[in-house]
């Protein structure tokens, strides 16, 4: 299995356009890990479109403001 973290902030039209890319892949053995930096647009309802129990979402409380944060939580989630 592969696992993918990906970090975002607000940008919910351009994180379809990559979830999408992924799951039109032909290798199948993945999970998506996407850390909100406390997104507060439509990333939640895009994400959950894609209706994939291999995509998992977490908005953090706190924007930190770099990519540092969300892919540090990120690998947090991956080691439990």
């Amino acid at each position: 299995m592969i696992s993918v973290v990906t970090a975002t902030y607000n940008r919910s039209n351009v994180l379809f356009y990559a979830i999408s890319s992924l799951i039109r892949s032909t290798f199948e053995d993945w999970e998506l890990i996407i850390v909100g930096d406390a997104c507060t647009d439509d990333t939640r309802e895009v994400v959950a479109g894609f209706a994939d129990s291999r995509i998992r979402f977490y908005n953090l409380a706190e924007n930190f403001g770099d990519q540092s944060g969300p892919d540090n939580s990120g690998r947090t989630v991956l080691a439990r």
